[in-house]
C-alpha cells in the first residue's frame, strides 16, 4: 500500500526506547524488544573505536553512491561526544526477558536471557580527511555546514555482529531554532545548506514532495520487489520526505546491496540515494522469533528518510492489549521527525502502522493525537503535523472519525484533515477508486487504508495527491507490495 502527495508553493515524512511481548508457544512468537540503556565511556577505544570505525566506513560508502554528494565525502569522525549501548532482548508482555536453557561444552546447563542484538547511539562531530576538491559556492557552503553540524548516529547489530546504521541525522548550528522567513523573503538558503540535488530544477512555486509506502517487509521475492518499489517512487517524484512502514532486519534473511546487509533500511538507501542524500531514522517496534529454527529473528519498525534537516526525533510506543485482545498481537509504535522548512518553519512528520483491532486502534489514535498536541506545544517540535502511514482502517472507521474530529473519545476530539479530500488540482471523493491502496495481491484494490493527514497546517495548500504503483508488476506479475 502506498501513496504520495505534493505541497505546492513550499519547499519541503532516535533515540531508541525499545519494548516488544511474546507468547513463546508454537514455532514462532511475536514479542517486545526491551533493553536497559547504559552510558559508555567515549574514550573506551576497545569497543567505541570499533563502533566509530564501522560508522565512518558505512557513512562514506553510502555517500559514495550519491551522485550529488562528492562534496561531503571522505569524512572522518573527529570526536564522540556521547555514546550509549542497549542490549536488545526478547520479552514476554514487556516484562522480564525470555530465558533459554543452554548447555555448555562440558554439559553444564545454565539459563541465559535471549538477546537479539545490540543498539549503539552516538553523538559525534566530523572532519574531512582531505578537503573536498574544487567546489561551487553552494557545495562549499554545504561542506562547511556539514562539518560543523552535530551528527546523531544509531547502529543496530544482530547476534552475529552484522551492523547497520539505522539513524543518521545532522543539523548545522543554529537550525535547531530555525524560524521560517516570510514567504516573500524566502530564499534557497536551507536547500543549499543541504545540497538538494534538484534545487535548480524546481519551479518558482517550490514544492514539498512526500511519499508514504508500506513495503510489506521481507515477503518474497524481496530483491525484485525492492527494485519495483524504489523505481516506482523515483518515476513518480523525487521525494523530500519518505515514510516507510514494515521495515525489517532479518538475521537469517536476504543480504543485499554493496554492504551485503540484512537490514531493509540499507537496501532502501542503496537504491534511493542514487537521487540524493537522505537523513534516515528507523525505530524497531516489534520482533518475531522462531525458536525451532535456530532463533531466527526479524525486527520491524517504521522509517523516515528525508533530504531536509531533522531538528528533533522521538518515538511513542502505543498501548498493546494482547493477549486480552487477540487482534492486537503486534506491538505498534509511532515515529516522529521534526524537519526544518524554509517557508513553514518546523513541521512534525509522524508515521505509524496501526493495529488490526478496532478497539485497540481507537485507543492508539487517541494516544497519537495527544502526543502530537504535546509535541506541537513543547517547543521541540513544529507548529504543524503531518501523520501518514498504513492505518489499517477505512475512512468511516471510528478511529478515523476521531482523528478527523467527527467522533469524541475519552472526552476529546482530534483535528486532523484528510489530504485526499483537500481542494486542489483534482477533487477526490471519500471512496474514490483512484485512492484505493489494498489489496494488491488479489489484484483488486477495494480499500483506502493508507492516509496522509495534517493538522496545524492549511490543508488547501496540498494541491496534488495520487496513488502510484498500485498496478505495477514485473514480467512475472510480481507486485511491489500488498
Amino acid at each position: 500500500s502506498y501513496s504520495f502527495c505534493t505541497l505546492l508553493m513550499f519547499r519541503q515524512c532516535v533515540v531508541l526506547a525499545l519494548v516488544l511481548a511474546v507468547d513463546c508457544k508454537g514455532e514462532g512468537s511475536w514479542g517486545n524488544v526491551l533493553g536497559t540503556k547504559e552510558a559508555m565511556d567515549p574514550s573506551n577505544t576497545e569497543v567505541v573505536g570499533q563502533v566509530v570505525e564501522f560508522s565512518r566506513v558505512a557513512i562514506n560508502e553510502r555517500w559514495g553512491r550519491c551522485r550529488e554528494c562528492s562534496h561531503v565525502s571522505n569524512l572522518n569522525i573527529k570526536s564522540v561526544d556521547q555514546i550509549t549501548r542497549q542490549l536488545v532482548t526478547f520479552t514476554k508482555d514487556g516484562g522480564e526477558p525470555l530465558v533459554l536453557s543452554l548447555t555448555s561444552w562440558n554439559g553444564t546447563v545454565y539459563d541465559e536471557p535471549l538477546y537479539l542484538g545490540v543498539v549503539y547511539e552516538l553523538q559525534v562531530t566530523v572532519e574531512y580527511l582531505e578537503e573536498p576538491p574544487t567546489l561551487t559556492p553552494v557545495e562549499r557552503k554545504v561542506a562547511e555546514a556539514f562539518k560543523t553540524a552535530q551528527h546523531a548516529l544509531t547502529l543496530f547489530g544482530d547476534r552475529e555482529a552484522l551492523f547497520s546504521v539505522v539513524r543518521h541525522t545532522w543539523v548545522p548550528t543554529g537550525l535547531e531554532s530555525w524560524v521560517a522567513p516570510p514567504q516573500a523573503e524566502a530564499t534557497t538558503t536551507l536547500a543549499s545548506w543541504f545540497g538538494l540535488p534538484d534545487v535548480q530544477k524546481r519551479s518558482e512555486a517550490a514544492s514539498l514532495s512526500i511519499v508514504c509506502y508500506n513495503i510489506w517487509n521481507f515477503n518474497n521475492p524481496w530483491p525484485r520487489r525492492l527494485e519495483l518499489i524504489t523505481s516506482s517512487i523515483k518515476a513518480a517524484t523525487t521525494p523530500d520526505i519518505i515514510a516507510f512502514q514494515e521495515v525489517r532486519h532479518d538475521n537469517a534473511g536476504a543480504q543485499l546491496g554493496p554492504e551485503y546487509t540484512r537490514h531493509q533500511v540499507d537496501h532502501l538507501l542503496w537504491r534511493m540515494e542514487e537521487v540524493g542524500l537522505y537523513q534516515v531514522i528507523w525505530v524497531p517496534a516489534m520482533s518475531y522469533i522462531q525458536l525451532d529454527k535456530g532463533l531466527a529473528a526479524q525486527t520491524e519498525g517504521p522509517a523516515i528518510l528525508t533530504r531536509l534537516p531533522v531538528t528533533h526525533v522521538d518515538a511513542l510506543q502505543l498501548t498493546r492489549f494482547w493477549p486480552k485482545d487477540s487482534g492486537d498481537e503486534h506491538q505498534r509504535l509511532v515515529l516522529a521527525a521534526t524537519v526544518a522548512t524554509e517557508q513553514l518553519g518546523k513541521v512534525n512528520i509522524l508515521t505509524t502502522h496501526l493495529s488490526l483491532s478496532d478497539s485497540a486502534r481507537l485507543n492508539n489514535v487517541y494516544e497519537i493525537c495527544q502526543w502530537a498536541n504535546e509535541l506541537e506545544k513543547s517547543g521541540k517540535g513544529g507548529k504543524g503535523t503531518i501523520l501518514m502511514g498504513d492505518l489499517n482502517m477505512i475512512p468511516t472507521d471510528a478511529a478515523m472519525q476521531y482523528l478527523l474530529g467527527k467522533k469524541e473519545y475519552k472526552g476529546t476530539r482530534c483535528d486532523f484533515k484528510d489530504v485526499w479530500l483537500a481542494p486542489g488540482q483534482r477533487v477526490h471523493e471519500l471512496n474514490d477508486k483512484d485512492g484505493m491502496t489494498f489489496n494488491n495481491l488479489a489484484n483488486k484494490l477495494e480499500k483506502r487504508i493508507d492516509f496522509v493527514l495534517v493538522k496545524g497546517l492549511d490543508v488547501s495548500q496540498f494541491t496534488f495527491m495520487e496513488v502510484f504503483g498500485s498496478r505495477l508488476k514485473d514480467e512475472d506479475q510480481v507486485p511491489p507490495s500488498d
